[in-house]
């Protein structure tokens, strides 16, 4: 996904043109989550959804919980330094680093 990001950029896409594939993406990510890193989707709490901006995130057990679907439109916004693989590796035990 990293990949195709950067071909969204090296063509100057703004996540406006793609935000369906951005969600996707992000879906992708925290569906993952889910089934290898024990997470779980759930509804954004009404005190952190003006910071979180999306209606789901998934939570990962005690008060750790992260939002796939922002960082891949901020992986497309902001480049590699917001690679979604890494984001898996940090949020899932033992991911690829």
């Amino acid at each position: 996904m990293d990949a195709i990001l950067d071909g969204f950029r090296a063509e100057g896409l703004a996540a406006e043109q793609v935000a369906e594939t951005l969600f996707g993406f992000g879906c992708y990510v925290g569906e993952v989550l889910t089934r290898h890193a024990g997470g779980r989707w759930r509804a954004t709490a009404a005190d952190e959804l003006a910071v979180v901006g999306w209606p789901m995130v998934v939570e990962l057990g005690g008060q750790r919980w992260c939002n796939p679907i922002a960082k891949a439109f901020k992986r497309l916004e902001n480049g590699p330094e917001d690679s979604l693989r890494y984001f898996y590796a940090v949020f899932a035990p033992g991911g690829a680093r």
